[in-house]
């Protein structure tokens, strides 16, 4: 595949993990057991690595930053896990993948502590890319013209998305129109309780889980304003997500039973989950998951520490690691 330079021939393990910075995908391969890489492409800003960890086989991708950088790195994978390049036609029982999120954001939270991560349950899409693919053939196919902006039949994703659309879509009229996805329930408890267990640094952890919003910039579509570009059409954008709220049906992942008054709400801002979810998940039926260090709170405006830094990633970094060995072990 032509930008991250990897094909069938390469063996890819079906559990990946994808970074944004590239260093980050190093500090990743770092943790194979041994340090031992089996394989590694680049091209571009795209690099990857796999190997094993903790005997499972695992690759990790550092895509650069954005939902469009996502999106290619998504749709290569699948052409190479799916495609058959000496017959050329696609799988008709295409493999079961697992994908998970490594990254940093900010929270538009007050309480979401800056070194703590953020595990995804549902992202809302600022972008537009995740709504170039459609979970039907067509948009006739959707019973609720505005089906294509949450993920079918699921209660919580629609009420985030009423509730976002009178935050972003009603307060833009329209020029902002926010989509809601979901991620795997799965890999969200598996995260969860890989964040439980490891603490590499020492000092307590803290995880929260919780709505991810993803922008398709930094500044301005994050409610930043910079100089002479400080005419932006939502300034008090953290706000307004800090205000969404919605009922869950969220489960306690010890136990499995049903949290009572659950309500799930904007944890963190960053830029590719909501692409991730809706293209793997939703659409492609893959287990999908993210977890962030929380380096920058907007409520409060704070940012970490290099030390801080370091330790968040680190963490970041570890969970995932973590539930995709959970993962493996029960599936």
């Amino acid at each position: 595949m032509y930008h991250i330079a990897i094909g069938p021939q390469d063996n890819i393990p079906a559990n990946m993990l994808l970074v944004g910075d590239p260093d980050r995908a190093q500090k990743v391969a770092d943790c194979f057991d041994g340090g031992r890489i089996e394989g590694s492409a680049r091209h571009r800003e795209f690099v990857t690595f796999w190997g094993v960890y903790r005997g499972v086989r695992v690759a990790v991708m550092g895509t650069g930053i954005g939902v469009d950088n996502a999106e290619i790195a998504s749709v290569e994978l699948h052409a190479v896990h799916e495609y058959d390049t000496n017959t050329g036609e696609w799988a008709k029982e295409p493999p079961k993948r697992r994908i998970i999120r490594i990254g940093t954001s900010a929270s538009p939270q007050a309480d979401v502590s800056i070194g703590s991560v953020a595990i995804s349950d549902y992202a809302i899409g600022l972008d537009n890319a995740g709504l170039s693919y459609l979970h039907h053939p067509k948009l006739d196919d959707y019973e609720d013209p505005l089906g294509v902006y949450y993920t079918p039949d699921d209660p919580t994703a629609k009420a985030i998305f009423d509730a976002v659309r009178r935050e972003i879509w009603d307060a833009t009229d329209g020029v902002i129109r926010p989509y809601v996805s979901a991620g795997t329930p799965s890999v969200m408890h598996a995260l969860q309780q890989a964040a439980t267990e490891c603490n590499p640094t020492g000092g307590p952890i803290n995880a929260f889980t919780g709505i991810t919003s993803s922008a398709p910039g930094f500044f301005g579509p994050q409610g930043r304003s910079i100089g002479r570009l400080s005419n932006i059409i939502l300034p008090d954008l953290q706000n307004r997500l800090a205000r969404v709220s919605a009922a869950t049906g969220r489960r306690n992942f010890l136990d499995d039973a049903p949290v009572d008054g659950a309500r799930t709400r904007p944890t963190n801002n960053e830029m590719e989950a909501s692409l991730l979810f809706r293209l793997n998940g939703e659409i492609l039926g893959h287990d999908v998951g993210a977890v962030c260090a929380v380096i920058a709170n907007r409520n409060a405006g704070e940012f970490v520490t290099p030390e801080l830094y370091e330790r968040s990633e680190q963490i970041a970094i570890d969970t995932a690691l973590g539930a995709m060995v959970l993962l493996d072990r029960a599936a």
